[in-house]
């Protein structure tokens, strides 16, 4: 495997916090990769810094080999890097089938002019994104209620008509910001193997952020963890959920020494 996104000492700094701090790191062409670590620790102020929506203090961010640091998000996003959000952003007030057409459009190449005088460029484009948008809304099991409203669908609907319209910019990296929230231990279950598919079916390279580890663990072949915007580990999920830093990080000192005094200095065991 070759690195498809690279991070070299990564920093931003907002007044007199800094938020992430000389962070560096690798996702290799095809992984699952994860990136946990407590609350505000700096995780998505950190794809933030990815997806060209905040502007790094410090640092280099590198996309299949080019540098994106300083890019606007649609020209991080037409390069091949797509993203959810933790607080879910849909147009609420379009329909399913809309919310995912539109951004697919974002990739066709005949233009305003093209589609209003019809030409057959033009034509076939809206054909196939249509025929696109609708493959992708089979993937999420959304094609029953294509046309309802998509902010009248139940939470966790929306959460996979998310990934769905980040999978309509046909990306290369899909990042994915606490994807689980709010989901009960059955929709997090699957949740794990419908990401699975994706990366699989689309051949694509993941990055998640996840408040709920055990489901890290279980899904990602490498870990990052962050604490107070430094990157305090890095490594399979054996290494890292045993790592007394991140231990500390998640539980505190005496729970991490009652915890290792017991033989079971692990996040697995202790959460």
């Amino acid at each position: 495997m070759s690195a498809l996104l690279e991070v070299r000492s990564l920093s931003k700094a907002f007044g007199g916090l800094l938020a992430v701090s000389d962070v560096s790191l690798s996702v290799e062409q095809g992984e699952i990769f994860g990136l946990i670590g407590p609350n505000g620790a700096g995780k998505t102020t950190f794809f933030n810094m990815l997806t060209g929506m905040t502007r790094p203090t410090s640092g280099e961010v590198l996309f299949a080999g080019g540098a994106i640091t300083g890019l606007r998000p649609e020209q991080v996003a037409r390069l091949g890097v797509a993203r959810t959000f933790q607080n879910i952003r849909l147009f609420a007030g379009l329909s399913v089938f809309d919310n995912v057409r539109i951004p697919r459009q974002s990739r066709e190449r005949s233009g305003l002019w093209g589609n209003i005088l019809g030409s057959p460029l033009a034509s076939r484009e809206e054909r196939e994104t249509s025929e696109a948008a609708w493959e992708l809304l089979k993937l999420v099991n959304l094609t029953d209620r294509a046309m309802r409203p998509a902010g009248s669908l139940p939470y966790g609907d929306r959460r996979r008509l998310e990934i769905a319209r980040a999978l309509a910019l046909a990306p290369r990296l899909l990042l994915l910001d606490e994807p689980a929230a709010g989901m009960n231990p059955s929709e997090k279950a699957g949740l794990a193997d419908f990401i699975r598919q994706v990366r699989e079916t689309f051949d694509l390279t993941v990055l998640l952020i996840e408040h709920n580890v055990p489901m890290v663990m279980g899904l990602c072949s490498r870990i990052a963890v962050l604490n107070f915007g430094e990157r305090i580990a890095m490594g399979t999920p054996e290494e890292v959920q045993c790592d007394p830093k991140v231990v500390e990080a998640y539980l505190g000192a005496q729970k991490r020494d009652a915890a290792a005094a017991g033989e079971g200095a692990c996040l697995h065991s202790t959460m």
